[in-house]
């Protein structure tokens, strides 16, 4: 029993100090917000680095999985030039993959920056929402 009286107390003095629904507000445009803020930031941090377009571009030219032929000893023309165009071949391979996935990693990096937005404007109407919701059910009651 005297629990519940400490809670009663506790209740009541918190709710002297401030209204609740200012104090919601307060909590939503602040603390939320910036919360709200930090997922959509790091959710395109990770599509970023998922798809890891700087290293590909770096990368660009180098062979598809790092599949190089080596020349041998000696020299033979035919072989100089079979290892020649297999290298080159796995290059212009490893450059097509690079380019598939460059413009995918950026076609999701645009999807995701741009599905923030409407993220981040839904939660700052949502209070207005809620508030013109309340409002028509009084008007139908």
């Amino acid at each position: 029993m005297g629990f519940y009286c400490i809670i009663i107390i506790v209740m009541q003095r918190v709710a002297e100090k401030e209204n609740m629904f200012f104090s919601w507000i307060k909590w939503h445009y602040t603390v939320q917000m910036r919360e709200v803020y930090l997922k959509w930031k790091n959710v395109l941090l990770f599509t970023v680095n998922y798809f890891s377009v700087g290293l590909l571009l770096r990368t660009y030219f180098s062979p598809w999985r790092k599949y190089k032929w080596s020349y041998g000893k000696g020299f033979s023309f035919q072989r100089y030039f079979e290892v020649a165009i297999s290298n080159l071949f796995s290059r212009v391979v490893g450059a097509i993959v690079r380019t598939f996935v460059i413009v995918v990693g950026m076609f999701s990096v645009l999807f995701v920056l741009l599905l923030g937005i409407p993220v981040i404007l839904f939660w700052v109407l949502v209070p207005l929402l809620i508030f013109i919701f309340l409002l028509l059910c009084l008007t139908l009651i």
